[in-house]
Parts: structure tokens; C-alpha cells; sequence
């Protein structure tokens, strides 16, 4: 095994946390969490045993709430994102003082807006219209994530950050015409605009 990633995770429905159960609570949690916790242990231990002369790559996978932004509805899943620097940063600092696992690197990953299920289910109109501008789909963007995770897995660097929608991108987006249209649509519903080219003017 030479790349390793945890990309699994939930968000249990946009709620707020008063109205979530337990149980719900529990698996987004239990997934976006300990899942990583435990797939880093496991890949860990399979890694370091290979000493196969080449240096292995974790890479975990963040979302929002990473930056400490609020995600209201998804209380759950932004504090597991936020955790997943953190707990990457601690486990590069555990394998320098403990070593024993020098062929292994760990990384974070950042894949930005998916134009998903995941990303659209429970979102308001608005909000969806919102998201055509900004998410690519899943193929484009993990076209581009694996060429920027090969890069890194041929180096011997550890603790990077690769991101889809890095700054650039994010303002390129930010300055289009498609969002002139959606701040339009925003102050006159009226006029049924549809800044994207996946959801329509209702929000569909």
C-alpha cells in the first residue's frame, strides 16, 4: 500500500443539534472521526510493516468547518472537519518523537464544494444555485486531486495540504458573471435567474 486515503464521511442531514438524535449524532461522528482514527491506526501498521525502500502517503480527507467557520445545520460534521488538522498535526508530531515510522507520511486533503447528493440534499433554492457556481463534479474534481496526491507520493514530503478549490479558483468564481446572476436573482426573484447550468431558476 503506498497512497492511503480517508475520504469516507456523513453529514446526518442538515438539523440543528437540539433536534438531532443521539444515534444520528453518533454516526457522524463515529464515521467523519473515529473512522479516521482507526483507518490511520490500520494504515499506519500496514505501512510501517512493508520496509519496502519506498515512503508510504495518508492522506485525510477535510470539508467544511476545517477554517473554524460556522456550519449551521451540520454542527456534527464541521467540528469532525475541524478536528482533521489537528489530529493530523498530532499524529506527525507523535511519529517524530516515537518513531518507528519513517517510510510513513501523513497529509490532509481538501477537495472543496462536490457537486454531490451529499452536498445538495437539504439545501434551500438559493442555496443550490449557490453551489452550481461554485462545485465541480465529482470526476473533474477527483481528476485533479489524484494528479496533485501522485505529485506528493513521489516526493518525500510530509504534512502537505492539497486543495481543489484553492484560492484562485475560489475568486475566479467569486468575480464571474454566473454570480452577478445569482446576486440578481437574489434581489429580484422575479426575474427567474438561473446562474448555473445544473439547477434552474427554481432551484431544481
Amino acid at each position: 500500500v503506498d497512497i492511503w486515503i480517508n475520504n469516507a464521511g456523513r453529514n446526518g442531514g442538515k438539523i440543528p443539534l437540539w433536534e438531532q438524535t443521539p444515534e444520528n449524532l453518533a454516526g457522524v461522528v463515529g464515521c467523519n472521526l473515529m473512522g479516521v482514527l482507526l483507518c490511520t491506526r490500520a494504515a499506519i501498521n500496514v505501512m510501517k510493516a512493508q520496509q519496502n525502500g519506498r515512503r508510504a502517503h495518508i492522506f485525510n480527507v477535510t470539508g467544511s468547518g476545517v477554517k473554524g467557520e460556522a456550519t449551521p445545520g451540520w454542527s456534527a460534521y464541521g467540528a469532525t472537519k475541524r478536528g482533521m488538522p489537528q489530529f493530523t498535526k498530532s499524529i506527525l508530531k507523535e511519529m517524530d518523537k516515537y518513531g518507528g515510522v519513517e517510510n510513513v507520511s501523513l497529509h490532509t486533503m481538501s477537495p472543496g464544494m462536490v457537486f454531490t447528493d451529499m452536498l445538495l440534499s437539504d439545501a434551500t433554492p438559493n442555496e443550490r444555485k449557490f453551489f452550481d457556481i461554485l462545485a465541480d463534479e465529482p470526476e473533474q474534481v477527483g481528476e485533479e486531486l489524484i494528479e496533485k496526491v501522485l505529485g506528493v507520493a513521489a516526493s518525500q514530503e510530509t504534512g502537505a495540504n492539497i486543495q481543489y478549490l484553492d484560492t484562485p479558483r475560489i475568486l475566479q468564481r467569486i468575480l464571474s458573471v454566473d454570480l452577478l446572476k445569482f446576486l440578481a436573482g437574489l434581489a429580484f426573484p422575479q426575474l427567474k435567474l438561473a446562474p448555473g447550468k445544473r439547477i434552474d431558476a427554481d432551484g431544481n
